[in-house]
């Protein structure tokens, strides 16, 4: 998904002052405080400048690679995990997250030949994206797997949908291109 985000440049972040994201989070602003106090936006800026990727602010202050190319990004976030020690495996359909008394203890998949897999970990990212763009492959199965370890999930609503029309007006609509 990374690769293809912000038509395949990646917008990383934005280089607004952190005190005014507050104000613009919709729903569970308390969470985000808190993620945010740990890891705000200038924190990502150096995290990807320490991993060698260049950056530059834009219009609206977006971020993005200074080459262009979102593949910077995931490359520099998949070395940093293999660097790190994460195992990843490809070409899979998770089943199942093993849980036991509320913990997760590892993970169960089908690897692209059919044959069921089983790893224990303590640790499991499984990057499924949601519902909005089957064509990369997301089924909403990681819906499932959240419910199914115990976290509430909301009702998918549509977000940042693009909207086509043929009407010359609309393209005078604030806000629109």
């Amino acid at each position: 998904k990374v690769r293809i985000t912000g038509k395949g440049r990646c917008n990383v972040t934005n280089a607004r002052p952190p005190e005014e994201f507050a104000g613009q989070v919709r729903t569970n602003a308390e969470f985000f405080s808190t993620a945010f106090a740990e890891f705000n936006n200038r924190a990502t800026i150096r995290f990807f400048e320490r991993l060698g990727v260049k950056l530059d602010v834009e219009r609206g202050e977006r971020v993005f690679p200074r080459s262009g190319k979102a593949w910077d990004i995931a490359n520099a976030l998949l070395e940093y995990c293999v660097d790190n020690g994460v195992k990843i495996v490809y070409d899979t359909r998770v089943t199942e997250i093993m849980t036991l008394n509320g913990r997760v203890f590892g993970v169960r998949y089908r690897n692209k030949r059919g044959f069921e897999r089983k790893e224990e970990c303590p640790r499991v990212i499984v990057a499924t994206g949601g519902v909005s763009y089957p064509a990369t492959g997301s089924t909403g199965d990681g819906y499932v797997f959240a419910a199914d370890t115990g976290h509430a999930v909301e009702p998918v609503r549509p977000s940042l949908t693009p909207l086509v029309s043929s009407c010359l007006w609309i393209k005078n609509m604030n806000g629109l291109l």
